[in-house]
């Protein structure tokens, strides 16, 4: 994904110091990976209904967060979001958690909205 994501930028117009990692669910637990992966590349990181590793609190502290769950996710539990975000704040991170009060695990397309 990033190759392509490279070949845009190479063939099109993109402000490279605003791109930002959004993800959902599957794609959450991704682009938590992708940003500890390559940190500097990011602007900002939303994952939305996904976990993130412990192990890559270093490197998530270098970008601001913004991780969105719904408090009655069945699915990916909303701890999966508020504790990564409270060790990436402790490592001195900026990372924001937003817990919707329902919506189960698909609350991506209103979070997008």
């Amino acid at each position: 994904a990033l190759k392509i994501l490279d070949e845009v930028e190479r063939n099109y117009s993109v402000d490279k110091n605003h791109e930002c990692l959004v993800g959902v669910s599957m794609g959450a637990f991704g682009a938590w990976s992708v940003a500890a992966n390559s940190p500097d590349r990011w602007k900002a990181v939303i994952p939305i209904s996904g976990g993130g590793e412990m192990a890559d609190v270093p490197a998530l502290s270098k970008m601001p967060i913004w991780a969105f769950h719904a408090a009655d996710d069945q699915l990916v539990p909303p701890t999966r979001s508020t504790d990564l975000v409270a060790a990436i704040n402790a490592a001195g991170g900026r990372a924001y958690a937003s817990i919707v009060p329902s919506g189960g695990h698909n609350i991506g397309a209103a979070v997008l909205a």
